[in-house]
């Protein structure tokens, strides 16, 4: 079983030299981890929240999903906060999940349809939820995971876009990055197939 490629991109928001997004991917005994953060606000301050956020989710990757943003939650504070998604694709059980507190955004493209996992509100640092909304699905080989903060809007990326398999995951997160993303905000986007 190959595994999945994987593209990352992110990108400063204009006239900042630090990128308040940011992303993490890890593979752990055969479990592929996506995750991306995004500090409140921007420049350095917001660039150290993302990455106190995907510092302390990878610190703690095969504890659960609720331990990940407790432990998130626990290390943002004294810091602007952030808001993040994880998803956890298990390929050999063939199931995926995934968490997200704030604005990211997660869209998981299968063959039976687009799966939007709901988000928690929350700003992990600050105000923790009360219960933490994790999505589960099947998972099929040709399925596709898109993470983006929301220096991306929402649904402005094209579908038709995400099923070109002519372009590798690098191209594409690149392409959607510079196409789609905002110049007044920081972008990351992550995508896995």
């Amino acid at each position: 079983m190959e595994k999945l490629e994987v593209g990352v991109y992110t990108r400063a928001r204009e006239g900042e030299v630090a990128c308040g997004d940011a992303c993490l991917v890890k593979r752990v005994e055969g479990v592929l981890f996506l995750a991306v953060g995004d500090g409140i606000g921007h420049g350095p301050e917001a660039a150290r929240a993302a990455e106190i956020a995907l510092a302390s989710m990878e610190s703690s990757i095969n504890t659960g999903m609720v331990n990940i943003f407790q432990l998130c939650h626990r290390e943002l504070r004294g810091t602007r906060g952030a808001v993040a998604a994880l998803c956890r694709v298990d390929r050999s059980q063939g199931l995926w999940q995934a968490a997200i507190v704030g604005n990211i955004h997660v869209k998981i493209l299968t063959a039976k349809g687009i799966i939007t996992p709901l988000a928690t509100p929350g700003i992990l640092g600050y105000n923790y939820p009360h219960q933490l909304l994790i999505a589960k699905g099947s998972y099929q080989e040709d399925d596709l995971f898109l993470i983006h903060s929301d220096g991306i809007q929402e649904g402005a990326v094209p579908l038709v876009l995400l099923a070109n398999y002519r372009l590798t995951a690098e191209e594409l997160v690149r392409l959607i990055g510079e196409k789609y993303g905002r110049r007044d905000d920081d972008v990351a986007v992550i995508v896995a197939r």
